[in-house]
């Protein structure tokens, strides 16, 4: 499994739910559930205005997309990043037609974690506690 460290500017956790399954954590830099909306959804929901999609078409294709990663995510398979970011995005579209309420969506801060001086041995050792 590879590791990769977050840039230092992610501050924010959003958390996602669909019908009470976990579906993912992601890292943000901001908190403001608005700015979160129009980012994520806005490029998704003009493309589908561009290809000549109602409002209800997309709020079933979208519907559709949320349900398959929630079953997938039930029954413990592999889901690909890509396809996390686009269930986000798919979510914050329902959130903004108001199909999918704010209790979906858990939004926290990052802890911050404190260094703490020990003397070991005579010798100063920083260690860090959460």
């Amino acid at each position: 499994m590879k590791y990769t460290k977050t840039p230092k500017g992610l501050k924010y956790n959003l958390y996602l739910y669909h019908n009470d399954v976990f579906i993912g954590k992601y890292a943000l830099f901001h908190n403001d559930i608005k700015k979160l909306t129009e980012e994520y959804s806005n490029p998704l929901l003009l493309n589908g205005f561009k290809n000549g999609l109602s409002i209800d078409s997309q709020i079933q294709q979208l519907t559709q997309f949320c349900d398959q990663i929630a079953k997938m995510k039930r029954h413990c398979i592999k889901v690909k990043m890509s396809d996390l970011i686009l269930f986000m995005n798919s979510a914050f579209g329902l959130f903004r037609y108001k199909k999918k309420s704010s209790n979906d969506f858990i939004l926290l801060k990052k802890k911050k974690k404190k260094k703490v001086n020990i003397l070991y041995n005579g010798s100063n050792i920083q260690r860090k506690i959460q």
